[in-house]
């Protein structure tokens, strides 16, 4: 009888083993077969996915500093590979939404890095003139220099990002304290205050 217990109890055991260790991989089965986006290339802008549907229409869609769309279908293990009619950059700024006919659904943003924010600076000659860079291209971009008064310029961005304003002649130097704000068109902000120099 005893033994006959003890052989239940470890039955028992397995059974409750055996539905965790299921549940388990269910769950990373179900984990792993989540929608995903991943960015081959930029130039053309290309990527893959991973996680839907076998055999599913996928329509692709970026937007930000490009736009496009690709259509394509998923093998029979969920995934796909598109190509879109754009060309973008490590310094760009976009969003990607892939929309499966089988009610999968993906998106991937790329923020703007730290290293691509733009910078400005100002230089006192005959004139005062502010150069910049790192904006979006073609973006338009409103100069404000506070010093001496609210002095403000617009001018817009080269294909580059890069920007230049001339302010003429000012009655601020180096020893000045100034601040200088730029806000563009397309979202692209920066901000420099200089304190008063011991000159």
């Amino acid at each position: 009888m005893r033994t006959f217990r003890a052989t239940l109890r470890g039955l028992l055991v397995l059974l409750l083993c055996a539905a965790a260790v299921g549940a388990g991989q269910a769950r990373a089965v179900a984990q792993a077969a989540k929608p995903t986006l991943h960015v081959v290339r930029l130039k053309p802008l290309t990527v893959s996915g991973t996680g839907f549907k076998a055999k599913e229409k996928i329509v692709l869609r970026v937007t930000g500093d490009a736009t496009g769309t690709a259509r394509g279908t998923a093998n029979a293990r969920g995934a796909f590979r598109l190509t879109l009619p754009a060309a973008l950059t490590t310094c760009s700024t976009y969003a990607l939404r892939a929309n499966g006919a089988g009610g999968s659904r993906a998106q991937l943003r790329a923020p703007l890095k730290a290293a691509c924010k733009p910078v400005a600076t100002v230089d006192f000659g005959q004139t005062v003139v502010v150069t910049g860079k790192q904006f979006r291209p073609r973006e338009r971009l409103t100069v404000t220099l506070l010093g001496d008064g609210t002095h403000t310029k617009a001018v817009t961005a080269s294909a580059k990002g890069l920007m230049e304003v001339d302010f003429g002649a000012l009655a601020l130097s180096n020893c000045s304290g100034y601040t200088l704000r730029i806000k563009g068109s397309k979202g692209s902000t920066f901000k420099m205050t200089h304190p008063t120099q011991p000159c």
